[in-house]
């Protein structure tokens, strides 16, 4: 228990100093999901959305967070959120598929599927 609250600590402080730092309040918020702190975590992701608010892997993460708390239809939201700041990473566009097919969107599931494949067709060495 010792180190979460150091972890937690040391996070608070860094914040503190560095209150735009997007990193660390995207860090801070999945440890937060981590520890099942989820309320908390959510307010975390929503302050580093205030802070930047065109940065797609805050978008990303907070989008990831709502799937893993099976919020399908809005971290689906976010993930196209997302996909419109970063049209062209395939990793934002898979997952937007993924979380549109699990909130039963899957006439848009299956574009993104299909942008996905654009982005890396198979066999592409790219990553």
């Amino acid at each position: 228990m010792g180190s979460y609250v150091d972890a937690e600590y040391w996070y608070r402080e860094a914040l503190r100093s560095k209150p735009d730092h997007i990193p660390a309040h995207l860090t801070y918020a999945k440890l937060l999901s981590k520890w099942g702190r989820l309320e908390e975590a959510e307010q975390w992701f929503l302050k580093a959305k205030n802070i930047a608010p065109n940065d797609s892997s805050v978008y990303q993460h907070y989008g990831q967070f709502l799937a893993d708390c099976e919020r399908y239809y809005e971290a689906a939201d976010i993930f196209l959120k997302a996909a419109e700041f970063a049209s062209n990473e395939y990793e934002i566009i898979f997952n937007a598929a993924n979380t549109l097919r699990q909130a039963g969107r899957n006439e848009e599931a299956e574009a993104y599927y299909k942008r996905a494949v654009q982005l890396k067709p198979k066999g592409s060495k790219r990553t």
